[in-house]
């Protein structure tokens, strides 16, 4: 039969339909939850910062009523919450970054994880119409995914990862 996908018809994108929402490509067993766990795994090993001191770091913060509470996010000894809470975790996990691990220890993975930090900041501007555009979002992506790669090889890499480097041309179509 024909292929709805090829029909000048049907005004069908398959990478619009396969893709998901950022929030889901990275928040939701997407990308940046692989990526932390991995990171704080690596962090465990090799400066003795994984789960429980980013656990600690968080119990130092307060976030506002309006927003997700991060601090329970590693509480059973593992790194595990909702969409929310990782976005909230995203600027605290940034100053843990930069503020608690020593320099030098782990640089690969700790520069793949602040480009993630500020991907997702730029990435939750999208909310607004108009505040972000694809041509902005595209270098943010990729920067960030070539550092990943750089720091983990193929160790993050997940089917959303790819849809990730899609976002940006999804968003100059909405």
């Amino acid at each position: 039969g024909d292929n709805p996908f090829l029909s000048p018809i049907l005004p069908l994108s398959l990478p619009a339909i396969v893709c998901y929402d950022w929030a889901h490509c990275y928040l939701q067993q997407g990308v940046a939850v692989v990526e932390i766990e991995v990171l704080l795994g690596l962090l465990e090993r090799h400066a003795g910062l994984g789960v429980p001191a980013l656990h600690g770091y968080l119990g130092s913060w307060a976030w506002p009523k309006s927003y997700a509470d991060a601090k329970s996010l590693c509480a059973k000894g593992r790194v595990n919450g909702s969409m929310s809470e990782y976005l909230s975790l995203m600027p605290v996990l940034q100053e843990f970054l930069l503020q608690v691990v020593p320099r030098g220890k782990c640089p690969a993975a700790v520069a793949s994880a602040i480009a993630l930090c500020e991907t997702l900041e730029l990435l939750s501007r999208c909310a607004r119409p108009g505040a972000v555009r694809g041509l902005d979002l595209e270098p943010a992506v990729a920067r960030h995914m070539q550092l990943q790669q750089a720091a983990y090889q193929k160790g993050c890499a997940i089917p959303k990862s790819h849809f990730a480097l899609h976002l940006a041309e999804s968003l100059d179509k909405s």
